[in-house]
């Protein structure tokens, strides 16, 4: 005989071994304790909120220190797809405003090269090449280039003590000796409009002129007025009044005409006047322009020492007899 135990509901049972008991008996009911009732919990109508400020939420600080946990991980792959290119803005274009305006209106010519039905007979290198005078302007025109060892184009100076008409007889000659010895083109300046300057006896407009160039209100070839003799051109004075800030240019504007001519002949202010003191320095040669009744003149010892002091070269003096 034999025991065997159920735990059924804290209950123990005694059975009989299957071999003493020839049929099992029915099974008996227990009963399950009581349950207690089913409670249902209805929600509310409504549920009060709790307003929430920045002080309970704070933001991310970076002063606070923090571990990372776990390997780091790899940045993302880049996408692979179609690249944007972003669209340019359209470009505001302004209108460019210059900062200053210059201009020169030029009158109607009074006389022409074209017009003058003969150059002027004091012109006795043009007319008379075998003129014992002629001759004389011939070893002029030499001496003075051998003075200039250079073979660069240079400036020469003329200040003149004797009347300026006189001045510009003697400079348009040796121009014109110039030229006949197929020097190349030879440029003659004129420093003041006067009767009886180089331009008026050629005819050549007052303007557009130097002081028009110095002023930078015309180009350089509309101011050089071409004469009617071949190689030679003059550039007259011109009009417009000037300050000392265009006098400043005026070494500049001789470089320029060096690259255009072989010789450039300043017919310069009287040599008693202070205004040919911008034209020394710029000039390779000075010379003086005198009658022999001013040999003796005070004026040629101050006009040497004023060139001297402006550093300037006298080359020498150039006597026109009666």
């Amino acid at each position: 005989m034999s025991l065997t135990f159920e735990a059924l509901s804290q209950r123990r049972t005694l059975r009989r071994a299957p071999s003493e008991e020839p049929a099992e008996p029915p099974p008996v009911a227990i009963p399950f304790p009581n349950l207690p009732p089913v409670i249902e919990l209805t929600p509310p109508s409504s549920i009060p909120l709790v307003p929430i400020s920045e002080d309970d939420i704070p933001g991310d600080n970076p002063n606070v220190p923090y571990c990372e946990v776990g390997e780091k991980r790899p940045a993302p792959a880049p996408l692979h797809g179609p690249k944007l290119v972003p669209m340019p803005s359209p470009a505001v274009v302004q209108p460019h405003v210059g900062s200053s305006l210059r201009f020169a209106l030029l009158p109607e010519p009074e006389t022409s090269p074209n017009k003058i039905p003969s150059l002027p007979e004091f012109l006795v290198t043009h007319h008379q090449p075998k003129h014992p005078l002629t001759k004389q302007y011939q070893e002029l025109q030499k001496g003075i280039a051998q003075q200039l060892t250079s073979q660069q184009p240079s400036v020469l100076l003329f200040l003149p003590l004797m009347p300026e008409e006189k001045s510009a007889e003697l400079i348009l000659n040796l121009a014109v000796t110039r030229t006949r010895e197929n020097q190349g083109r030879v440029l003659v300046v004129e420093t003041n409009r006067r009767n009886h300057s180089s331009g008026e006896l050629l005819g050549i407009p007052r303007v557009p002129g130097l002081r028009e160039l110095l002023a930078k209100s015309v180009p350089l070839g509309m101011a050089l007025h071409r004469s009617a003799i071949d190689s030679l051109y003059i550039l007259p004075a011109g009009m417009m009044e000037l300050d000392a800030d265009a006098w400043q240019r005026l070494p500049h504007l001789l470089d320029q005409l060096r690259t255009r001519f072989d010789w450039i002949l300043v017919e310069g202010p009287s040599a008693t006047d202070g205004t040919f003191l911008p034209w020394v320095k710029p000039s390779h040669s000075i010379f003086l322009l005198l009658t022999e009744k001013q040999w003796d003149s005070p004026a040629i010892d101050s006009t040497r020492d004023l060139i001297a002091t402006q550093g300037g070269h006298l080359r020498g003096c150039i006597t026109l007899g009666s």
